[in-house]
């Protein structure tokens, strides 16, 4: 099954696939598509690429894009913005929070991370 990808409408395949896009905001996860804001997608990103394990506070707190001043509380309002994302897809329900340690993505599956320019809906190699 093919469908179009809804920032820059080119053909990919849909499936058993589990692809993070973020020039686009995008998470495919067999045939669902959740947009989400570049910076709450940089943290789901980090916490994809560690499922199951937990995440620490402090890690999620170095890669999150921030303003000046920002402390821990912008953290608690991305996961927030990525479990609304979540809502009513898949992995709606699959964002932990462990108190006092960080948040874990209770899912055994890793996504594959497309880079900026190469998505087209195929699996190949970068070129530049």
């Amino acid at each position: 099954m093919t469908d179009n990808c809804p920032i820059c409408d080119r053909p990919f395949e849909l499936g058993p696939i589990y692809k993070i896009v973020p020039s686009h905001g995008l998470v495919i996860l067999d045939g669902t598509k959740i947009r989400m804001r570049r910076n709450d997608l940089t943290l789901f990103t980090l916490l994809a690429q560690n499922a199951p394990r937990v995440v620490s506070h402090d890690a999620l707190f170095e890669s999150a894009p921030r303003k000046r001043g920002a402390g821990l509380e912008i953290l608690k309002v991305q996961i927030s913005n990525i479990r609304s994302a979540l809502r009513g897809s898949p992995l709606e329900g699959h964002v932990r929070t462990h108190w006092s340690e960080g948040y874990s993505l209770d899912i055994q599956r890793r996504p594959e991370i497309v880079e900026v320019g190469i998505y087209d809906g195929e699996d190949q190699a970068e070129t530049q």
